[in-house]
């Protein structure tokens, strides 16, 4: 600060009197369970520190990644990691650590001058080692016992930077391992999708999560051992990273190691959070509850990487028996609930046991719903009556519970299924029906089925729900309507006037809407008057809408891109031929080198080796739009443009090939018959036109029919030959009789 602004700089990042706030927020507001007091029986944790000796060939790997970065982005990287061209988006850092770091950085060595980013790169090899020899990525991975049930060993590795993510994610499935990602572009549908695979797949050994985009909230209790590749900012991050799996439903011990650099600010850091957390528990436990710091059961020597066996020593193995919990054991006044799948599919499978569902005879008086807001199948009794809606029976269950009791020998150990399914063969069987039927409709059908009783057969129920086909009215062989062809349709008491969209505060955007003689806005597709709060004065581009399914009709009639943004939604980027998950596929692969690429496409999708060209663009290129396309059911040039979404599919590049091919094919075989078929129509009239001259000419009328012809017999020959009626010309029939 200059002049007298530098009077004013506070430092808020220490605290005092914290044992007085810590009082007042007890007398006042401050009302607290602790998880000791909830979870008494909860396993210890293990934190080991493993200090790892930055080698001068790790600043060399940070000096190319430093380099590659200012090449790619044309930037230069900021101290914390991040580089914008000088507008760093990164979080506050710390004033102790950033005080500290400033003193140590006069006459330091390079390596107490790397950022936050540099010094996760440089601690990359060390940690690929040390991962290496780890035994959840070992080909012979131990198994757990806990009680009656076995549990594979699986590990969580938390990052910040996407360098450091990316090269471990190219670490884990360089070992041939399934592993799940999350990080800040994930989708909030693939977090529950990745947690829930975690979870509950024992094929998923590993979880490369980013520390503040999925370090809070996600429930990764199945896993016992925690790693994290970069130290957190904050000691809430910290602790918050630490519980994703020391939490309810853990049964064993967790060990938790934190990969420090020495003579880098590492080491600052870490004693910068141990500070954290004893401020922050003084003011909420109180000055005699208190924790000192972070405690520690173990830390490691230097690891430089020269020795196999010093590495191996280096991991500790997990003490599974001592530290198993009686699975009877419950936690005290705590219940666990799993989060639902997504509405858009159900998985289970229950071909199991149930081998042919079209055979099985169902009772009638059952009816099933699928929440839009959970996905839970909700159980109906249909009335005997007719026109009385049937009752609800007050009971649920998730797919998953089916799959579990199917999978049981013992069908009454499950207690999320209702008991008079589990009781009943032929109530077992409808409802296993009901959800394989549900699983083979497409996410459009699946969409307009959601919130209302079903019967089965479900193509009874769709076949009743289904208004039309998605298609324009006489057909249209355009792919989208233009947005002039709409604003022509414009009443006559009504105008166009400019207006300025203001949602943006760097960017306003002019737009026509059209506005009725009394002075009410008009929506722009239906011109029904506008009655919404700011429908004089809109924000947004919905506003012009006077409601939500006319913006939504209109963008998907007008934009390609809308299209493809909604049709994403719905069905996820899977394929709905050869049912491959496109969007998992790309995202998978984009970390990866060009060659790992190669190897795991052709795993996943075979078909495209067949088309080198397609293969060679997602390789070098790993982009949705790359990997899968939108098509059109019924094609354009059959009249299937300008459609919704129920004329859409997500095909992948290889199928969409297949469809175009074949759809070329028969385009050419049909235009080829149609030549074929119009040039023997011209011989045929031609032949006939021959005989009819043959006939018709005498001999004396050959001289001066020769030379001026019979043009009244010509336009009916030539009429006969196009097959055409066309009013007011002088060829047509219609002109002559009259």
């Amino acid at each position: 600060m200059e002049g007298n602004q530098a009077m004013w700089l506070k430092d808020f990042s220490k605290g005092k009197r914290l044992n007085e706030l810590n009082i007042l927020l007890k007398e006042t507001i401050m009302v607290r369970r602790l998880k000791e007091q909830v979870l008494a029986q909860l396993p210890p944790k293990r934190r080991q520190v493993i200090r790892l000796k930055i080698e001068t060939c790790d600043l060399l790997e940070v000096q190319e990644f430093k380099e590659l970065y200012q090449k790619e982005n044309k930037e230069i990287p900021c101290p914390c990691g991040f580089s914008f061209k000088g507008n760093c988006d990164c979080e506050e850092t710390d004033e102790d650590w950033q005080r500290q770091c400033d003193q140590s950085e006069e006459g330091n060595s390079s390596r107490s001058a790397l950022s936050y980013q540099e010094i996760g790169v440089a601690k990359l090899r060390a940690i690929r080692e040390w991962l290496s020899n780890h035994p959840v990525l070992s080909d012979d991975n131990d198994v757990i016992s806990s009680g009656t049930e076995q549990q594979v060993q699986k590990m969580i590795i938390f990052g910040h930077h996407l360098k450091v993510l990316d090269s471990i994610q190219e670490i884990v499935h360089s070992k041939g391992l399934e592993y799940v990602r999350i990080d800040g572009s994930t989708s909030t549908h693939d977090r529950h999708k990745a947690v829930d695979a975690f979870r509950n797949v024992g094929k998923v050994r590993v979880a490369i999560i980013g520390l503040t985009a999925g370090g809070v909230g996600l429930d990764f209790s199945s896993a016992q051992t925690v790693v994290f590749a970069e130290l957190p900012k904050s000691s809430s991050e910290l602790l918050q990273a630490e519980d994703r799996a020391h939490r309810h439903g853990q049964k064993n011990a967790v060990n938790i190691y934190y990969f420090c650099a020495k003579d880098t600010s590492d080491e600052m850091q870490w004693q910068s959070l141990s500070r954290s957390i004893e401020r922050v528990s003084t003011m909420t436990n109180g000055s005699g509850d208190a924790i000192a710091e972070i405690k520690v059961d173990e830390v490691l020597g230097c690891l430089n990487g020269n020795n196999s066996q010093e590495r191996e020593q280096h991991i500790i193995e997990r003490e599974t028996n001592e530290n198993s919990i009686d699975d009877k054991k419950e936690c005290l006044n705590h219940k666990s609930c799993n989060p639902a799948d997504s509405k858009a599919q159900l998985h289970i499978h229950c071909e199991k046991n149930i081998k042919h569902f079209d055979d099985v005879q169902c009772p009638t008086s059952l009816m099933f719903e699928v929440s839009v807001n959970t996905g839970r199948v909700h159980i109906y009794a249909r009335s005997d009556l007719d026109g009385l809606r049937p009752v609800p029976l007050q009971e649920s269950f998730r797919p998953e519970d089916l799959e579990q009791l199917n999978e049981s020998s013992d069908t009454r150990q499950s207690t999320n299924v209702p008991s008079f399914l589990k009781e009943s063969a032929d109530h077992l069987k409808c409802a296993c029906s009901f959800v394989q039927q549900w699983n083979s409709l497409r996410p459009f059908d699946q969409r307009c089925l959601l919130g209302r009783p079903l019967q089965l057969p479900l193509a009874f129920e769709l076949e009743c729900s289904k208004a039309d086909n998605g298609l324009v009215k006489g057909g249209s062989k355009r792919r989208v309507r233009p947005k002039d062809e709409i604003a022509s349709n414009l009443p006559e008491d009504a105008s166009l006037k400019m207006i300025t969209l203001h949602h943006n505060a760097f960017k306003d955007r002019n737009i026509q809407q059209p506005w009725s003689s009394a002075g009410e806005p008009l929506c722009k597709l239906c011109y029904h008057p506008c009655l919404a709060i700011n429908a004089r004065n809109p924000e947004y581009y919905e506003d012009l809408f006077c409601t939500k399914e006319c913006y939504q009709k209109f963008r998907i009639t007008t934009s390609q891109t809308y299209i493809r943004q909604e049709l994403f939604a719905l069905e996820k980027g899977v394929c709905t031929m050869c049912k491959l998950d496109c969007h998992s596929l790309v995202e998978r692969i984009r970390p990866l080198p060009y060659q790992q690429r190669r190897q795991y496409v052709l795993k996943q999708a075979p078909d495209l080796e067949n088309n080198p060209r397609l293969l060679e663009r997602l390789l070098s290129d790993p982009k949705e739009g790359n990997a899968w396309h939108a098509d059109h059911i019924v094609a354009v040039y059959q009249g299937g443009g300008e459609c919704t979404l129920q004329n859409m599919r997500t095909l992948c590049v290889t199928c969409h090939a297949k469809v175009t091919a074949e759809q070329n094919k028969k385009r050419r075989k049909s235009l080829s018959r149609a030549k074929d078929n119009f040039h023997a129509r011209i011989e045929k009239h031609i032949e006939k036109w021959c005989e009819q001259r043959m006939q018709e000419i005498s001999p004396q009328d050959n001289i001066g029919k020769q030379y001026f012809g019979d043009e009244s017999s010509e336009d009916d020959i030539d009429s006969d030959i196009l097959d055409l009626e066309i009013t007011g010309s002088k060829y047509s029939r219609l002109q002559e009789k009259a």
